[in-house]
Parts: C-alpha cells; sequence; structure tokens
C-alpha cells in the first residue's frame, strides 16, 4: 500500500532523544494524514538506538527501520 507521506530518518547514537523524536514526527504526521510511515535508518549506533526503535516498530506499524553496520 502507497504511503501518503513518508519521512526519513537518519539515526546515529541518538539514543537520548529518539523517544521524543518519536513522539513528536508521530503527533505531526497524523495531523496530516493516517497513511503515513516513519522509516529510521540507524548507521552504526554503538548506543540503545537500535533498541528503541526495535520496540517502536513492534508497537507502532507506522515505523519501520533500517540497520547498518559499520
Amino acid at each position: 500500500m502507497r504511503k501518503e507521506l513518508s519521512i526519513i530518518i537518519p539515526v546515529f547514537n541518538e539514543e537520548k532523544i529518539l523517544q521524543e523524536l518519536y513522539t513528536r514526527l508521530t503527533a505531526s504526521a497524523q495531523q496530516v494524514t493516517d497513511n503515513y510511515e516513519l522509516i529510521f535508518v540507524n548507521d552504526g549506533s554503538k548506543d540503545s538506538s537500535l533498541e528503541q526503535l526495535i520496540a517502536f516498530s513492534k508497537q507502532d506499524l507506522h515505523v519501520f527501520y533500517f540497520n547498518f553496520s559499520r
């Protein structure tokens, strides 16, 4: 299914701000459309960023992530 809105977010060691970023982006996207996706691209983070992205994707069907290793 094609999405009306796709937001792509690069991530590198962002554990401290990911929850707030997710919350704000979700709220903003929902004001525009219910047909959106948040695509996080983890670029080899060494902190808990990947674990947070996995959790977001499990609880919210609008969230997807890619994990790149270095």
